[in-house]
Protein backbone atom coordinates (compact mmCIF):
# COMPACT_ATOMS: atom_id res chain seq x y z
CA UNK A 1 0.00 0.00 0.00
CA UNK A 2 1.13 3.49 -0.88
CA UNK A 3 1.61 6.22 1.94
CA UNK A 4 -1.09 8.54 0.47
CA UNK A 5 -3.33 5.57 0.44
CA UNK A 6 -2.67 5.05 3.72
CA UNK A 7 -2.87 8.40 5.32
CA UNK A 8 -6.83 8.14 3.50
CA UNK A 9 -7.25 4.92 5.87
CA UNK A 10 -6.21 7.08 8.94
CA UNK A 11 -9.26 9.18 7.93
CA UNK A 12 -11.52 6.05 8.59
CA UNK A 13 -14.00 5.40 10.86
CA UNK A 14 -12.84 1.78 11.62
CA UNK A 15 -10.29 1.80 14.52
CA UNK A 16 -8.05 -0.78 13.79
CA UNK A 17 -7.78 -0.09 10.42
CA UNK A 18 -6.56 3.35 11.39
CA UNK A 19 -4.34 1.78 13.74
CA UNK A 20 -3.21 -0.75 10.72
CA UNK A 21 -2.36 1.92 8.32
CA UNK A 22 -0.37 3.97 11.05
CA UNK A 23 1.91 0.47 11.76
CA UNK A 24 2.43 0.35 8.10
CA UNK A 25 3.45 4.03 7.77
CA UNK A 26 5.49 3.31 10.61
CA UNK A 27 7.45 0.22 8.57
CA UNK A 28 7.72 2.46 5.80
CA UNK A 29 9.52 5.66 7.19
CA UNK A 30 11.65 3.29 9.42
CA UNK A 31 12.86 0.97 6.96
CA UNK A 32 16.54 -0.33 7.14
CA UNK A 33 16.93 -0.84 3.64
CA UNK A 34 17.17 3.09 2.49
CA UNK A 35 15.80 2.84 -1.09
CA UNK A 36 12.92 1.02 0.67
CA UNK A 37 12.54 3.69 2.49
CA UNK A 38 9.18 6.16 2.32
CA UNK A 39 9.64 9.58 1.83
CA UNK A 40 6.96 11.62 3.92
CA UNK A 41 4.85 14.03 2.28
CA UNK A 42 3.20 17.11 4.16
CA UNK A 43 0.20 15.18 3.99
CA UNK A 44 1.47 12.40 6.13
CA UNK A 45 2.87 14.48 8.50
CA UNK A 46 -0.32 16.29 9.01
CA UNK A 47 -2.35 13.10 8.82
CA UNK A 48 0.06 11.67 11.67
CA UNK A 49 -0.01 15.06 13.60
CA UNK A 50 -4.02 14.63 13.49
CA UNK A 51 -3.83 11.13 14.35
CA UNK A 52 -1.49 11.02 17.64
CA UNK A 53 -4.53 12.56 19.09
CA UNK A 54 -6.77 10.07 17.86
CA UNK A 55 -9.46 8.35 20.74
CA UNK A 56 -8.12 5.00 19.70
CA UNK A 57 -4.85 4.70 21.96
CA UNK A 58 -3.88 2.01 19.83
CA UNK A 59 -3.82 4.50 17.15
CA UNK A 60 -1.83 7.07 18.55
CA UNK A 61 0.96 4.47 19.87
CA UNK A 62 1.13 3.35 15.98
CA UNK A 63 0.73 6.79 14.82
CA UNK A 64 3.30 8.34 17.10
CA UNK A 65 6.00 5.49 16.16
CA UNK A 66 5.42 6.04 12.37
CA UNK A 67 5.67 9.87 13.16
CA UNK A 68 9.28 9.75 14.83
CA UNK A 69 10.00 7.48 12.14
CA UNK A 70 9.07 10.28 9.49
CA UNK A 71 9.80 13.14 11.57
CA UNK A 72 12.88 13.23 14.62
CA UNK A 73 11.84 16.53 15.42
CA UNK A 74 9.14 15.73 16.38
CA UNK A 75 10.33 13.43 19.63
CA UNK A 76 8.52 15.76 22.53
CA UNK A 77 4.51 14.91 21.02
CA UNK A 78 5.72 11.69 20.59
CA UNK A 79 7.32 11.07 23.96
CA UNK A 80 4.35 12.81 25.60
CA UNK A 81 1.74 10.94 23.37
CA UNK A 82 3.62 7.45 24.35
CA UNK A 83 3.59 8.13 27.93
CA UNK A 84 0.02 9.09 28.42
CA UNK A 85 -1.39 6.64 26.14
CA UNK A 86 1.08 3.57 27.91
CA UNK A 87 -1.27 4.15 30.91
CA UNK A 88 -4.49 3.00 28.51
CA UNK A 89 -3.86 0.00 27.25
CA UNK A 90 -2.64 -4.30 27.58
CA UNK A 91 0.51 -5.55 28.30
CA UNK A 92 1.04 -6.21 24.51
CA UNK A 93 0.79 -2.04 23.70
CA UNK A 94 2.65 -0.90 26.42
CA UNK A 95 5.51 -2.41 25.16
CA UNK A 96 5.18 -1.40 22.20
CA UNK A 97 5.02 1.64 23.28
CA UNK A 98 7.96 1.69 25.70
CA UNK A 99 9.97 0.42 23.14
CA UNK A 100 9.34 3.46 20.62
CA UNK A 101 9.63 5.72 23.99
CA UNK A 102 13.05 4.31 24.34
CA UNK A 103 14.07 4.75 21.08
CA UNK A 104 13.27 8.16 21.88
CA UNK A 105 14.39 9.57 25.18
CA UNK A 106 16.74 6.45 26.51
CA UNK A 107 15.31 7.46 29.57
CA UNK A 108 14.80 4.02 31.57
CA UNK A 109 12.60 5.26 34.22
CA UNK A 110 9.65 6.08 31.27
CA UNK A 111 10.28 2.16 30.06
CA UNK A 112 10.64 -0.06 32.40
CA UNK A 113 6.97 -0.79 34.36
CA UNK A 114 5.65 -1.46 31.00
CA UNK A 115 8.91 -3.82 30.18
CA UNK A 116 7.94 -5.72 33.50
CA UNK A 117 4.22 -5.66 32.45
CA UNK A 118 5.16 -7.87 29.47
CA UNK A 119 7.22 -9.72 31.49
CA UNK A 120 4.39 -10.57 33.57
CA UNK A 121 1.98 -11.30 30.48
CA UNK A 122 0.80 -14.43 30.39
CA UNK A 123 1.11 -14.46 26.21
CA UNK A 124 4.40 -15.85 25.21
CA UNK A 125 4.84 -13.69 22.38
CA UNK A 126 4.02 -10.87 24.97
CA UNK A 127 7.05 -11.54 27.15
CA UNK A 128 9.21 -12.53 23.58
CA UNK A 129 8.90 -8.79 22.54
CA UNK A 130 9.61 -7.40 26.18
CA UNK A 131 12.90 -9.39 25.99
CA UNK A 132 13.86 -8.16 22.65
CA UNK A 133 13.19 -4.14 24.00
CA UNK A 134 15.31 -4.66 27.28
CA UNK A 135 18.11 -6.34 25.16
CA UNK A 136 17.85 -2.68 22.93
CA UNK A 137 18.71 -1.56 26.89
CA UNK A 138 21.35 -3.35 27.41
CA UNK A 139 22.95 -2.09 31.12
CA UNK A 140 20.20 0.26 31.41
CA UNK A 141 18.08 -2.71 32.16
CA UNK A 142 19.40 -3.77 35.39
CA UNK A 143 16.46 -3.00 37.56
CA UNK A 144 14.63 -5.42 35.44
CA UNK A 145 17.20 -8.75 36.37
CA UNK A 146 14.86 -10.12 39.19
CA UNK A 147 11.77 -10.03 36.75
CA UNK A 148 13.79 -11.67 33.95
CA UNK A 149 15.67 -14.29 36.37
CA UNK A 150 11.85 -15.34 37.39
CA UNK A 151 11.12 -16.52 33.90
CA UNK A 152 14.35 -19.13 34.45
CA UNK A 153 11.52 -21.22 35.83
CA UNK A 154 9.02 -20.74 32.72
CA UNK A 155 7.25 -24.10 31.64
CA UNK A 156 8.16 -22.96 28.41
CA UNK A 157 12.02 -23.85 26.96
CA UNK A 158 12.04 -21.48 24.79
CA UNK A 159 11.06 -18.52 27.26
CA UNK A 160 13.89 -19.68 29.62
CA UNK A 161 16.33 -19.97 26.76
CA UNK A 162 15.50 -16.01 25.73
CA UNK A 163 15.86 -15.12 29.30
CA UNK A 164 19.20 -16.33 29.71
CA UNK A 165 19.92 -14.12 26.46
CA UNK A 166 18.50 -11.49 27.62
CA UNK A 167 19.99 -11.61 31.09
CA UNK A 168 23.39 -11.65 29.24
CA UNK A 169 22.62 -8.81 27.24
CA UNK A 170 22.05 -6.71 30.23
CA UNK A 171 24.71 -7.56 32.06
CA UNK A 172 27.15 -6.61 29.41
CA UNK A 173 28.86 -3.61 27.53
Amino acid sequence: MTPRFLVKILASADAESRADAAWQLGNGFASPIPVMRDTPTAQTFEALRVAVRDPEPKVRIYAARALVAADPGARDVVAQTLRDAMARVDAELQVRAARVLWQTTHAPKDVLGAYETGLGASNKYVRFEAMDAIREMGPAAEPLRPALERLNDDPDREVRRRAEVTLAAVARR
